[in-house]
């Protein structure tokens, strides 16, 4: 038995009795068409039904008068000519009040251009917290008007028959080419969740410290239960939050959304401004101006969410950072408006995620986050009755202009999970939590790396974390392209030359002479010259022994 092919039927809801025997035509022939009326259950969007017309072998376009001004039946074209194929799948039923002539033409450019200025009259007038709905409007009509002409031109070039014509054959011109094209089973779009990608930087200067790891814990409490592959969360250990190293993560992760925990504050011209810090850790104001220049060539964020106090400070006169990065075109800021507490912190990013993660828009996602703060306050209300306290359900504030923007604009990239360092000879886990007091040592590492010093050294007793900290080190290096040669406990002299060489002839051809080269000469510090000149040098290799103390003569303390 042959399969039939599946058929989205678009229409003027005036045009609806022409669309009732074009689908009794098509059910006659077998073929029960995709319709509005059937196929949108009660309370489910029309815009997701609308996004169906993608998803189908062939689309039957019943094209008039009313179906070139109707907002829904044009939104159903704008989708429909995403698809490459469209027009291999168009089956056009035009009906007699539409002229596709230059002057019918340009006569639907110029009402959706008419529509479009007559309603953007009306929301200039409106204050910005009222114009939402009109701005999404906006957007929709002008899609409209840019695209109305490409259609037009595509269907005046085809050769198609009136509806009348085709009325008196049963449409059989339709069946033909269905017949003549054959179809292929639409592949559905693939299921797998767009990965949300979040850089976390905390900026913790000297002059002004925040508590770094208190930060990052609100973080992972948050939204740590994600899966790694739906929810990324990367939090990366800079040396310093400067612009140099939140651009340099940006690029390579191209993430959706960039979450700055950071001090605010106002400066003397009612600028709002971060305390970021300068290359040396030092404070430096940075305002948001000079925040946006960060988004204004090739950036895949949609979402900027600053966990600073004034960040979004309600009075006019204040430029404040959130507002500035809105103006500059972020589609998505969120911002405070003082100060928020770690516990309401947690609730807001758990349920603002959380909506995000389930395909909510992003006003909806933001009004997610405020409602599980309430919850929370009314949980502790009940469990400490007689605790008084201030509500932080008014803090966050949302900017955008596009209230639907969700993960489906996100961009398609993936960052994939880093394999963990312990992932050798390392006994200790990659941890994802931070060290108390321990980000300037971490800090100093990598600077010291990257300046190429060749020694540095980890002392302390057992059980301090050296290896965890160690980890960590390796790990930040790692996105920065660099390998690693890992030896634990105690070691012979041979063995970490043997380890080394067959480290070097896993790395290709280059070095596949390497062994016999080094076999040549029985003397050690000979042996170690020649791997530092041949393949240590010539790479971004840190060698790390860990226990090293396991090779120490307890007696004289020195190395065996």
């Amino acid at each position: 038995m042959k399969k039939k092919p599946s058929v989205f039927i678009s229409y003027s809801s005036k045009n609806k009795e022409y669309a009732n025997y074009i689908d009794k035509v098509f059910k006659k022939n077998g073929i029960t068409l995709t319709r509005d009326i059937r196929d949108v259950a009660f309370k489910e969007s029309f815009k997701v039904f609308m996004q169906k017309i993608r998803d189908t072998n062939f689309v039957t376009l019943v094209i008039s008068d009313d179906f070139l001004k109707s907002r829904n039946c044009m939104y159903e074209v704008i989708e429909f000519l995403k698809e490459k194929d469209f027009k291999e799948k168009l089956l056009p039923v035009v009906l007699d009040d539409v002229s596709l002539d230059p002057k019918g033409k340009a006569k639907y450019q110029k009402y959706w251009k008419k529509e479009y200025d007559e309603l953007f009259e009306v929301a200039d007038g409106l204050p910005p917290e009222d114009r939402v709905t009109q701005d999404k409007d906006l957007r929709h009509y002008k899609l409209i008007s840019m695209d109305i002409g490409n259609f037009l031109d595509t269907l005046s070039d085809l050769r198609f028959e009136s509806y009348e014509n085709l009325k008196t054959t049963d449409f059989k011109v339709l069946f033909d080419e269905i017949d003549k094209r054959g179809f292929k089973p639409v592949k559905k779009q693939e299921t797998r969740q767009k990965q949300v990608k979040i850089l976390a930087i905390t900026a913790s200067p000297k002059g002004s410290p925040i508590f770094y790891e208190k930060e990052q814990d609100v973080l992972i409490d948050s939204i740590g239960k994600f899966d790694k592959e739906k929810l990324f969360l990367d939090i990366p250990d800079p040396v310093n939050a400067t612009f140099d190293e939140i651009d340099k993560y940006l690029k390579i992760g191209k993430h959706d959304v960039l979450q700055i925990t950071a001090h605010g504050t106002i400066n003397d011209k009612g600028e709002g401004a971060l305390v970021f810090e300068d290359s040396k850790g030092e404070d430096v104001e940075v305002t948001g101006n000079e925040l946006a220049k960060l988004f204004e060539i090739e950036s895949t964020t949609k979402v900027v969410i600053l966990s600073s106090c004034h960040s979004a400070r309600p009075e006019e006169q204040f430029l404040t950072v959130a507002k500035t990065l809105h103006e500059a075109g972020v589609p998505a800021v969120i911002g405070m408006k003082t100060s928020i507490t770690h516990d309401a912190a947690i609730h807001f990013n758990t349920g603002f995620y959380t909506a995000l993660m389930n395909g909510q828009e992003i006003e909806a996602a933001f009004n997610a986050g405020i409602t599980a703060i309430k919850e929370f306050e009314e949980q502790k209300r009940r469990d400490n009755p007689q605790t008084v306290f201030t509500s932080e359900t008014d803090i966050p504030v949302l900017m955008t202009n596009n209230p639907d923007l969700s993960i489906a604009d996100f961009s398609d990239s993936i960052i994939e999970t880093p394999e963990r360092p312990k992932s050798h000879t390392f006994k200790t886990n990659y941890m994802e939590r931070g060290f108390i007091g321990r980000r300037n040592i971490i800090r100093e590492i990598l600077k010291r790396v990257k300046e190429c010093q060749p020694v540095i050294s980890l002392k302390g007793p057992g059980g301090i974390g050296k290896s965890t900290l160690t980890s960590r080190v390796m790990a930040d290096l790692m996105r920065e392209g660099y390998d690693f040669i890992e030896f634990q406990g105690r070691i012979e002299p041979s063995g970490v030359i043997d380890g080394l060489v067959k480290k070097a002839e896993s790395a290709g051809d280059k070095y596949k002479n390497i062994e016999e080269i080094i076999a040549k000469t029985q003397e050690l510090p000979e042996k170690v010259r020649l791997l530092v000149e041949l393949y240590l040098s010539k790479e971004k290799i840190v060698v790390v022994f860990d226990n090293f103390e396991d090779n120490q003569n307890e007696k004289d303390k020195t190395y065996l």
